[in-house]
């Protein structure tokens, strides 16, 4: 690999180190950087000066997709993305040696890859070539505190589960008198939950839905009150015919 070392040490001379051209961020979160252009640019001419060329061969993705409200209500998504990818750095004689860079993006939209990306490549040129820049830099002129940050979701309370045999299953939280009589009928067993469902099927309750459900209550129980009777009515009319037609 003698060629290809050689060639490394001549483009190490020639590129000790790059200005920091670039404006990245605004306001106080703002500093100077190092763009990539400028990386390709010079490390680049360097490199074909001398034979080398760099390909890259294979990423590892991982992206997190992140949805929320902004303060306006608006839905806002956040995306970051983070690769390890792989490039061979080749000398025109055929000898090669294998590179490993690591890079980050944060995007609203769909750029998040195309910046991990150009991150790792950057800084894979920067480090081989031990090109001196100072302090780490971004890949673009966007400072990530200029970022929109998703708020942290706070947990949702989680509905009260109510007991199966209770109105609070079927209605909602009860509230009123009206309310009160239903529970109550519904304990006497007086109203099956097959009733009380029907009553409470997509319904907004508030005092004058619960009196509507009470008197619809109130005539269904009437209603199977006096059907009841009337069964047992004839059941004992039936019984006391067998009787007085015994011998």
């Amino acid at each position: 690999m003698k060629n290809l070392v050689q060639s490394v040490l001549k483009v190490m001379d020639e590129c000790k180190g790059i200005d920091k051209n670039l404006t990245v961020g605004s306001g106080g979160n703002s500093y100077k950087g190092v763009g990539d252009k400028d990386v390709k640019l010079k490390v680049g001419e360097s490199m074909r000066k001398h034979g080398l060329i760099i390909l890259p061969t294979g990423v590892k993705p991982n992206t997190t997709i992140n949805h929320y409200e902004d303060q306006y209500g608006k839905q806002k998504m956040s995306v970051f993305t983070e690769v390890i990818t792989e490039y061979l750095l080749i000398h025109e004689s055929g000898e090669q040696v294998s590179l490993v860079g690591f890079g980050h993006g944060t995007d609203t939209q769909d750029k998040s890859a195309g910046k991990a990306t150009t991150y790792a490549l950057k800084y894979t040129l920067l480090y081989s070539f031990l090109v001196a820049t100072g302090h780490i830099d971004d890949t673009d002129n966007t400072h990530s505190d200029d970022l929109p940050t998703p708020p942290k979701q706070q947990p949702k309370p989680q509905p009260q589960q109510p007991d199966a045999s209770s109105s609070l299953a079927y209605g909602g939280q009860l509230e009123g008198k009206y309310s009160e009589m239903l529970l109550g009928m519904e304990k006497q067993g007086l109203l099956t939950p097959e009733e009380i469902t029907k009553m409470t099927a997509k319904v907004d309750w508030n005092e004058n839905t619960y009196r509507i459900a009470y008197n619809w209550a109130h005539k269904a129980n009437v209603t199977r009150l006096a059907a009841r009777s009337a069964a047992e009515s004839e059941k004992s009319q039936a019984v006391g015919n067998m009787r007085s037609n015994k011998p």
